[in-house]
């Protein structure tokens, strides 16, 4: 059984490689194009990537064959048809795997993007798409190379067949031994990796910044299957809540400076006569509600933020787009609004933003993003670095003693481990933090000692215990002095349960400090999570295409709506403090906020015109993201 199985895995590993070497050499102009001194190294690593990818699906495609086995052998039941029939179920399986590599081929070199799900929805054109590829030969000549790599692996696996009945000659323990060990390594080849936190994504093929190599790492079969699944998850479903069309003129119209895009909603702002290439430094904190500082009227856990806020150009009113973590990431670095349970960054077909890393990327900004923990988990490394990021600094770059628990090294170590990156890089640069500290399984250092003796409230003084030391370290670097830090929460925490969608969940403090040239103001003006990034371009005085759901906060107009999510439900806030979450089923709520100018407004008070226009608000604006996400439109900046 081990020597046919381990036969016939290779087998497989070397037909997937012929196909991958083909997609190469059909689209070498691409490696070509890559910089010559980093050619080899890159396409080495891309077939390395393509190694993993492979095991994987060739651990899924033995997997059932492998089961049927192991209770052959530890039964020690002759069976004989299990051994006549495995070589049979073994080809049905990857006979169509590898029709899909060849068919990828083509796809791959055409699109520059690997065969998915939505690649064979073809409705009422399907006799156009096959004539189309039938008439001409760069379509359907990899059904060659399909033939000769199928037919040589049916005979081989067929040839080896002899091996199937070794194992039943040794001692049932060594069998049932055996068989445990090939179904462990089997699982492991299933996850594609050794970390407990999340399994192999698409996104752990991008490994540098040059698309190519990113893409040749992948396999077809692994990309088809799961946007396949991913189209099925009823969050990744269209949403039809209000017409398309009527979507976009609504956010055309509730957006600024709305130019000559049709639809989009990508406007050009100018910058400043005399822009400044400052550094750009964002810290997005592990659930800092409002309700933790005590300068926005919560409890008094945070000294060093509410120190800070004093200093900084604060917003008492922010709030984030949703209450998961890769909301926060996505949002404040794409000024995207949250779709409903859909997860931006976790897809099969990965789409391209334009966001603040690319845009500061063409006026000669570098990006490093730094996290504590698995830079795979929720699909962030692989997402960031194929959209504008150079470097991600992440769990495997720590030393394996300060890594303390699941969510990695703690937030201090990884503020004070950044410090030669940012060193080393030259000016200008973005640095992005998600810190993780104030989040379970809760860890906090020895050398650290807080007030509280609930776990929780220690953890939100350590978190913000560590901010401090991280400016005071950086208090002493040479590129201080040019630096704009934003602090901001990836989501709030949900300390109160007046209304459906508690606002502590996204009321969050947001914080624009740069003691050297913004001058400190409090502002309760509203504020969104995905205002930050045009705001930082305001702020910074550079020109760029606004492609995006967010705009400045120091241009945008003080009295207007603003909405967020939290999974199916959507809330819109206005102004004067009413409050209104529209349910899945489109029933709706409306409250009055409290510390709002028209607090003494009742529910019954307002107006049905109101209502409307917040009703209208809350479908309007993801309606439009999914719109504009099913076309592409999410990536025009050249």
């Amino acid at each position: 059984m081990l020597a046919f199985l381990v036969r016939v895995y290779l087998l497989a590993i070397g037909c997937f490689g012929v196909f991958r070497l083909l997609a190469l050499a059909v689209m070498w102009h691409h490696a070509a194009a890559l910089p010559a001194d980093q050619r080899a190294g890159l396409l080495l690593q891309s077939l390395l990537m393509g190694l993993r990818f492979d095991t994987v699906i060739s651990c899924y495609l033995l997997a059932a064959p492998l089961f049927l086995l192991a209770v052959r052998s530890v039964a020690a039941v002759a069976a004989r048809w299990i051994s006549r029939w495995i070589p049979f179920v073994i080809v049905i399986l990857f006979v169509p795997a590898f029709f899909i590599c060849a068919a990828d081929i083509p796809y791959f070199a055409q699109g520059f993007g690997r065969l998915n799900a939505w690649s064979v929805e073809w409705g009422d054109n399907r006799n156009f798409v096959l004539g189309m590829v039938t008439e001409e030969f760069r379509y359907w000549w990899p059904v060659l190379p399909f033939l000769v790599v199928s037919a040589v692996f049916v005979w081989l696996t067929f040839r080896w067949k002899k091996h199937l009945t070794k194992s039943a000659e040794r001692p049932i323990v060594m069998r049932g031994a055996l068989s445990v060990l090939l179904m462990g390594l089997c699982f492991a080849g299933i996850r594609g990796r050794l970390a407990l936190k999340s399994p192999i994504r698409v996104g752990t093929a991008y490994f540098s910044k040059h698309a190519f190599p990113n893409e040749l790492g992948l396999n077809p079969v692994f990309t088809f299957i799961r946007s396949y699944l991913d189209r099925r998850r009823t969050e990744n479903q269209p949403l039809s809540l209000m017409p398309d069309e009527e979507a976009m003129d609504y956010v055309r119209g509730y957006l600024p400076g709305m130019g000559d895009y049709p639809n989009s909603i990508a406007r050009t702002i100018q910058g400043a006569d005399s822009a400044s290439k400052r550094n750009v430094v964002i810290v997005i904190m592990e659930s800092m509600s409002a309700a933790k500082t005590g300068y926005l009227g919560g409890t008094r856990l945070t000294p060093v933020l509410d120190s800070l806020s004093a200093q900084s150009l604060s917003y008492s009113r922010a709030y984030t787009a949703g209450i998961h973590t890769y909301n926060g990431i996505f949002s404040t670095l794409f000024s995207w609004p949250s779709i409903g349970m859909r997860h931006p960054m976790k897809t099969a077909n990965q789409v391209r933003y334009d966001g603040i890393a690319s845009e500061l990327g063409r006026h000669g900004y570098k990006a490093i993003y730094f996290t504590t923990h698995d830079p795979q988990f929720d699909n962030v490394a692989g997402f960031l670095s194929s959209n504008g990021f150079d470097q991600i600094v992440s769990q495997p770059d720590y030393p394996s003693g300060r890594i303390l628990s699941t969510l990695g090294v703690p937030d201090d170590f990884m503020f004070s481990f950044s410090m030669p990156y940012l060193e080393a890089m030259e000016a200008p640069f973005l640095a992005v933090y998600m810190t993780a500290s104030d989040h379970g399984p809760y860890v906090i250092p020895d050398y650290f000692s807080p007030r509280s003796g609930d776990i929780k409230q220690a953890a939100v003084e350590y978190a913000d215990w560590s901010i401090g030391r991280f400016l005071k370290e950086a208090r002493f670097k040479p590129w201080f002095d040019n630096t704009l830090f934003v602090f901001v929460a990836d989501h709030g925490a949900a300390l109160e349960y007046e209304t459906e969608m508690p606002i502590s969940y996204h009321h969050t403090p947001l914080l624009f400090y740069a003691p050297g040239f913004l001058a400190p103001q409090i502002s309760d003006q509203t504020a969104l999570q995905i205002d930050i990034y045009p705001t930082i371009m305001d702020l910074l005085g550079l020109p760029y295409l606004n492609n995006t759901f967010g705009q400045s906060m120091l241009r945008a107009a003080p009295n207007r709506l603003i909405g967020f999510s939290a999974d199916e439900r959507t809330a819109v806030l206005h102004p004067s403090g009413h409050y209104l979450v529209l349910r899945p089923d489109g029933g709706h709520s409306v409250y009055m906020l409290e510390g709002f100018s028209g607090a003494s407004e009742t529910e019954q008070a307002i107006s049905p015109l109101r209502v409307d226009s917040m009703l209208r608000h809350a479908r309007a604006l993801p309606q439009a993201a999914d719109f504009l996400v099913r076309k592409r439109q999410t990536h025009l900046a050249k």
